[in-house]
């Protein structure tokens, strides 16, 4: 949001006032119509901000003794938040159409994007769904072929989710060895 008013502002500011007189210190007076481009970006930060909201609000990402489950506050059935800090397993994969579970022996790879300090995605990479289903969304851009990637927005403790990756031995590969492959 900060970006998209920056970039209107910018865009409609004369670079040289001609009256120094007319400007208050601190003062911003766009001048001119800026076009429907800024607006679009206004539109698609917040639409995005009250995605990451929503899911922030509803999904927990939960690691068991032995699988890393997504599941909802709220009941899938009434829509109703579940009391006493009950929690229920999300029907569906929206993507894979199965069950939000993976265990961690199928884990090949996890990560954060761009980085665990300013994450926007968490990322995995499991082998444990058929290997038909493996080139779905994002899978289609894996080059190895190895598994399945799977996606999700960074919306909890980007730390507090890497300690867990660490603390239940799941693979890493070390990205640094892998480039220009």
């Amino acid at each position: 949001l900060i970006l998209t008013l920056t970039y209107y502002y910018s865009s409609v500011l004369p670079s040289k006032p001609t009256d120094p007189s007319c400007f208050n210190a601190g003062q911003v007076i766009p001048t001119g119509d800026p076009g429907l481009f800024p607006g679009i970006f206004a539109f698609l930060h917040v639409w995005f901000g009250a995605f990451l909201a929503d899911r922030a609000m509803r999904v927990r990402v939960v690691f068991t003794e032995d699988r890393l489950v997504m599941k909802d506050v709220y009941d899938a059935k009434s829509g109703n938040k579940l009391e006493g800090g009950e929690m229920s397993l999300r029907e569906k994969n929206y993507v894979l159409g199965g069950a939000d579970g993976w265990k961690y022996e199928n884990f090949i790879n996890w990560g954060f994007f761009p980085s665990v300090h300013m994450p926007v995605l968490t990322y995995f990479k499991e082998d444990g769904t058929p290997p038909e289903k493996w080139n779905v969304g994002p899978g289609a851009y894996d080059w190895r072929n190895n598994g399945m990637v799977h996606f999700f927005p960074a919306f909890g403790n980007s730390f507090q989710i890497q300690r867990e990756f660490e603390k239940h031995n799941l693979s890493r590969v070390d990205s640094s060895k892998n480039k220009g492959k």
